[in-house]
């Protein structure tokens, strides 16, 4: 699996793998873009982490989230 650029992202994805530039951060997470009418950006994936983080992660570079084995 390679990394892709954050701009070749489908927009219709609910969950992709994000590397995360916030200092301080695990360098990737789980995440997902939001385009609302108040407000548009990349949102964590995870209750805890958007706790921590409101803001969201920073990414440059994405993943698909690979399928769960059997």
């Amino acid at each position: 699996m390679n990394w892709l650029p954050i701009s070749t992202v489908p927009q219709d994805r609910e969950q992709v793998l994000v590397n995360d530039t916030n200092p301080g951060a695990a360098p990737w997470a789980a995440a997902k873009w939001i385009d609302a009418p108040e407000w548009s950006g990349w949102a964590y994936d995870d209750e805890t982490l958007n706790d921590c983080q409101p803001l969201g992660p920073q990414p440059t570079h994405w993943l698909d989230v690979p399928t769960v084995p059997n």
